[in-house]
């Protein structure tokens, strides 16, 4: 199983659990906890790519507070520092 986060910035391995709770149709219940291993990927610096941010056509005044455009520049801030160019990997066939 793979998961994604947001950077965390620290540049060093973690680990945590995760718990996922199942509900069946019926209303049944059932919980599975799964040790996790965060490989960490963050780099420091600046990315290969430049993301800009264009808040001038909200018309709902939802990007005026700071605090919220700030938040979705360190977003696109994280995913440029990030990103790269990966080839891609041929993939085996299964049988089902």
């Amino acid at each position: 199983m793979y998961i994604s986060n947001f950077p965390d910035r620290d540049t060093s391995d973690d680990d945590h659990l995760l718990t996922i709770q199942f509900t069946a149709a019926d209303g049944q219940q059932t919980s599975l906890i799964m040790n996790v291993h965060e490989i960490d990927q963050d780099r420091d610096g600046i990315g290969p790519y430049s993301v800009t941010v264009d808040f001038s056509k909200d018309q709902t005044g939802f990007f005026f507070d700071p605090q919220k455009t700030n938040i979705i520049q360190q977003a696109a801030a994280d995913w440029a520092t990030s990103a790269e160019i990966r080839p891609y990997s041929r993939l085996g066939t299964m049988a089902v």
